[in-house]
Order: structure tokens, then sequence, then C-alpha cells
């Protein structure tokens, strides 16, 4: 289990907003793949781009879906030019819900001197 405080005062909608995004977003970051593929350049000639989304049907893995490139190196070894990719299930990089501006009720203000 884990425990997540809440910044604000949140409402039971916001709260669910927030543990949704949490459980999206850890189990997106859990699902990462590497593969190194040969050369540095994919099918239509254009070197692989970082933060791209890729189509992986990996028949070993059970895996046929879209990920998102998040690590390259490109490398050239005895074998030739070789790209490690390491990537990543697209929740991992869903954006936090909002969360609303803290209002105190105490004007921040500059303070102004109250002997003038």
């Amino acid at each position: 289990p884990i425990i997540i405080f809440t910044e604000t005062s949140a409402d039971v909608g916001r709260c669910i907003e927030r543990a949704k995004w949490e459980k999206n977003n850890r189990a997106g970051a859990s699902r990462t793949l590497n593969y190194d593929v040969q050369g540095w350049k994919q099918s239509d000639g254009k070197v692989w781009p970082l933060n791209a989304m890729v189509s992986v049907k990996d028949e070993v893995l059970g895996v046929n879906s879209s990920f998102l490139i998040s690590e390259l190196l490109f490398t050239i070894t005895e074998l030739g030019s070789i790209t490690k990719m390491r990537l990543v299930h697209p929740d991992a990089y869903t954006t936090k819900p909002e969360t609303p501006e803290i209002k105190s009720g105490f004007d921040w203000g500059p303070v102004k001197d109250s002997y003038e």
C-alpha cells in the first residue's frame, strides 16, 4: 500500500482523479522494454527519434502495443551500428491533474508602514 498526501484540501472527486493518475502513471513506468536493433535508422531512412511512439509486436513477451522511446544509445560494435532503445508505456508520462491554488484569505502583498 502507498499513502499519498494531497497538496491542498481536495474534494472526493479530485482525490479520485489523483488516485487514477497515480495508478496509471506508476503502472506505465513499470512497463518498460529494452531492445537492440541493427542500424541507427528506421525503415524510412530517418534516425530513431527520442520521445517518439513506436509500435511493438513481440510474440515472445506477448506485447502488441505502442510504446514511447524514452532512451536511445547509438553504438558501433564489431557487428556494426546498433541502436539500444528503452521503451516505456505512454501512461508513464501523462499529465498530473491540476491542483487548485490555495486561497489563504490573507493578503500577502507588500507590507505598508503604518507609521507614515
